[in-house]
């Protein structure tokens, strides 16, 4: 893997987006709401916290809603994706 620069991306005030490698993080306020990368695409959790950090999400997330995991899922999910490219044990 060729890593890219490490960079912090802030969509708007409360929303922002980590670069790492070929892996993107995206928070709404310090919760981790998705992730990307190239071999998994959008993995995306349901909004279970506020109607502000649902419209981050309905603005920033390029994908359907219908799409999106069930957080329970998600997380197990998203725990896979890092420790898959060494971020989590």
């Amino acid at each position: 893997m060729t890593p890219r620069s490490i960079r912090l991306r802030i969509y708007q005030p409360n929303f922002t987006g980590v670069e790492l490698g070929k892996l993107d993080l995206f928070f709404s306020y310090e919760t981790l709401v998705a992730i990307c990368d190239t071999e998994h695409g959008w993995v995306v959790s349901k909004n279970v916290w506020s109607a502000t950090t649902g419209r981050h999400m309905n603005k920033h997330i390029p994908i359907a809603k219908e799409d999106w995991w069930d957080h329970d899922e998600w997380e197990t999910k998203v725990a896979e994706i890092l420790r898959e490219h060494g971020l989590f044990t």
